[in-house]
């Protein structure tokens, strides 16, 4: 798994001291990423996990994702995530940072069946407890 980023995310962490920058100088992996070190640990194989292991894939060797629940070929509920089960949407910003992560993730969204929707036309929610 490859990402891109339009900025270096070494050169922009202000804790890192100059002796510290000097130390992330290795060569790149033909992306312009440096590497930080050999291999990373991501928990959980949600939407936040994957995220961070594919903004992590340039700077890494290797990156292992650790997930309590046994992942299927498809799409489907886990134990762990009881959120799963309801609807979701996820907002422009979103879908153009999963985008620049995973390249064709828009694509393959729409691919999918994924459905655009303008939220303050298109949707409504309402709770017996609140109303409209």
């Amino acid at each position: 798994m490859v990402a891109e980023f339009d900025m270096d995310l070494i050169e922009n962490r202000p804790w890192l001291d100059d002796q510290a920058r000097l130390a992330l100088a290795t060569p790149g992996n033909g992306r312009g990423a440096r590497k930080l070190g050999q291999r990373a640990v991501v928990i959980g194989a949600g939407m936040g996990g994957l995220s961070a292991a594919g903004a992590l894939a340039p700077y890494f060797e290797r990156v292992e994702i650790l997930e309590r629940d046994q992942l299927g070929a498809s799409a489907g509920s886990r134990s762990g995530t009881a959120q799963d089960r309801h609807p979701h949407g996820l907002l422009a910003g979103g879908l153009r940072a999963l985008d620049q992560i995973f390249p064709g993730y828009k694509r393959d969204l729409a691919a999918a069946g994924a459905v655009p929707v303008a939220f303050p036309r298109e949707v409504q929610f309402e709770r017996p407890d609140v109303g409209r």
